[in-house]
């Protein structure tokens, strides 16, 4: 085990699987303590998995249930993590998703209003209970994608929730940086997460993205918490309010 973030703390949102779990892994692999978030019992044996490999392997961690589309949850995610670290070191705000890429003419309020709760009411909230929270000199990185950048048809709804994410990030920078609190936006191209066949990606897509990408191939989780380690890093300490592609060159 590595001992770069040892006696440090860390929340990372939705955590149970996909790159929440590689970040949560990859801290706790580099000596910080983990609370594992997941959002409903269904994903619940794999947070307590994810919890056991790391305690096996010598590491500190814990899964807490919340849902962070609720404002309440949140804080007693922020709470429950507080209790068994103290207070956070890093906070990572990884939650995001959507029940399906659909065009315009086919986007229904109740699809609308799913994807904004789940990527950007949810990262609002986690930001604004981190910024209050997190230590001085500690670190909040904001998860965003790259359809920011490079949308295609049907992912207005999910892109523009994640649009706002950078905008979240740049403006609490701005607000914490006098406690030498870096914020940061990390951007994933697509990435071969568990869900991301559910998302509604069409097949010819993940081809495309892989000969667009300079470095040949598309992203892995671990590819993603590499970069956000990075992120988190000592040497990183004069980086804030950026967007940060973690997209292999294609952005």
């Amino acid at each position: 085990m590595k001992t770069q973030f040892a006696g440090k703390s860390a929340l990372v949102t939705g955590s149970s699987q996909g790159i929440g779990l590689a970040v949560a892994r990859t801290l706790a692999q580099r000596g910080a303590s983990v609370v594992i978030n997941y959002p409903n019992e269904s994903e619940q044996d794999k947070a307590q998995a994810a919890v056991q490999e790391i305690r096996a392997s010598g590491g500190a961690a814990t899964a807490v249930l919340a849902d962070v589309t609720s404002v309440s949850q949140i804080t007693r995610l922020f709470d429950e993590a507080e209790a068994a670290y103290g207070p956070l070191h890093f906070v990572i705000s990884n939650v995001g998703g959507t029940s399906g890429f659909t065009r315009f003419a086919d986007v229904d309020e109740a699809l609308w209003q799913r994807t904004t709760d789940l990527t950007a009411k949810s990262m609002f909230f986690v930001l604004k209970e981190a910024g209050q929270r997190v230590r001085d000199h500690g670190r909040i990185v904001g998860i965003s994608s790259s359809t920011v950048r490079m949308p295609y048809a049907g992912v207005a709804v999910y892109a523009g929730a994640k649009a706002a994410v950078e905008v979240y990030c740049k403006t609490l920078a701005k607000e914490v940086g006098f406690r030498g609190v870096t914020v940061n936006c990390v951007a994933p191209g697509l990435t071969l997460t568990e869900g991301v066949g559910s998302y509604g990606v069409p097949p010819e897509r993940f081809e495309q993205l892989k000969q667009a990408t300079p470095l040949g191939r598309l992203a892995r989780s671990q590819d993603i918490a590499d970069t956000i380690m990075t992120v988190l890093s000592d040497d990183a300490h004069w980086l804030t309010g950026q967007f940060i592609p973690a997209a292999g060159g294609l952005l």
